[in-house]
């Protein structure tokens, strides 16, 4: 897992790092906010336990390459929501291999009381531009529903490029996550993500460092 990366924005510290254990039912408990939850995939019935049973899955091969990452997002450190990235033949971010292009899948959620605020555009600038000079080779894909107006403007605001999915894989897309609603795909280089912010922001240079989870 990368280090964690504090920077003040608006006054209060923003930090993006490692969602902990007990960071896992908070997570869960955003997922399914009756504000949140109609922007989701449905669920499985206990969202929390799935949550661990990933995370434990995974610290059982802690040598090898992760399905999931969990990062927990903090306004002068209390939780205020979380981004998730995922490939399913696992997530070795440093770059390993020259020629290999890494898709990722990225979601996130935000706690609905600080909605508007810039929070998660700023937290996703900061960890898309930490993962983006670990790897180069990275393409991140994020998905939503089309009626997400919200996520398709956070996601412009940060080079996302809107993508057409093929109607045959729409159609199996909505039969695999069992829903009606129709989906949007956009997905992001790292030059794309350049043209935003350049090599990297002003405010990573500055403000952003390690933190201590001790």
């Amino acid at each position: 897992m990368q280090p964690a990366i504090e920077a003040e924005f608006k006054g209060k510290v923003l930090t993006v790092r490692a969602a902990i254990q007990e960071e896992l039912p908070k997570i869960a408990k955003l997922h399914e906010d009756p504000k949140v939850a109609p922007f989701q995939y449905p669920s499985v019935a206990n969202y929390a336990e799935s949550l661990k049973m990933v995370v434990e899955a995974q610290e059982k091969y802690e040598d090898g390459p992760a399905l999931m990452h969990f990062y927990a997002i903090l306004l002068d450190g209390e939780f205020i929501g979380s981004v998730t990235v995922s490939c399913p033949t696992g997530i070795p971010i440093p770059k390993q291999h020259e020629a290999s292009i890494e898709l990722i899948g990225i979601g996130w959620n935000l706690a609905p009381e600080v909605w508007g605020n810039g929070y998660m555009s700023k937290s996703l600038e900061l960890l898309l531009g930490e993962l983006f000079s670990l790897n180069d080779l990275i393409l991140f894909r994020a998905e939503c529903f089309d009626f997400n107006d919200r996520c398709v403007r956070l996601l412009e605001r940060l080079g996302f490029v809107g993508k057409r999915i093929p109607w045959l894989s729409h159609w199996w897309l909505r039969i695999q996550r069992s829903c009606k609603h129709k989906h949007l795909r956009f997905e992001l280089t790292k030059r794309d993500f350049e043209k935003h912010f350049g090599t990297k922001t002003e405010m990573q240079q500055s403000l952003s460092k390690p933190v201590n989870d001790s």
